[in-house]
């Protein structure tokens, strides 16, 4: 739904509190993108898309993506308690 709902946007020298590299798999392929929650309200949290399959390369864009944050922040908590 996040996903879904994501805007693109413009950030303006966005100061990133945390970086997550997140993959998504399809039947044809992996494509990850980078996932920055920023100081401040004006850019809130920010998915940047790489032109190649693995993040990097030429920005394609970026997209605020504001409560992604709190899924990554909890998905790596638990994994952490798993250890």
């Amino acid at each position: 739904k996040i996903l879904n709902e994501a805007k693109a946007i413009r950030p303006n020298h966005p100061r990133a509190i945390w970086t997550a590299h997140v993959s998504v798999m399809t039947d044809k392929e992996v494509r990850t993108f980078a996932v920055m929650p920023t100081e401040g309200s004006d850019n809130g949290t920010l998915l940047t898309i790489g032109s190649k399959p693995f993040g990097d390369g030429w920005n394609l864009g970026s997209y605020r993506v504001d409560g992604l944050e709190k899924i990554l922040e909890t998905a790596a908590v638990g994994s952490g308690a798993r250890r």
